[in-house]
């Protein structure tokens, strides 16, 4: 629940291409862990 930005990066790179908005999405993650 408490990811840092190092490790959403490093789920992103497993799963999305670097071509996306990876701020974005990690944006979303964020919000989504503080269970907003």
């Amino acid at each position: 629940p408490n990811a840092s930005d190092e490790i959403i990066e490093e789920w992103l790179s497993s799963n999305v291409c670097r071509c996306t908005s990876y701020e974005e999405i990690s944006k979303a993650i964020k919000y989504v862990l503080r269970g907003e």
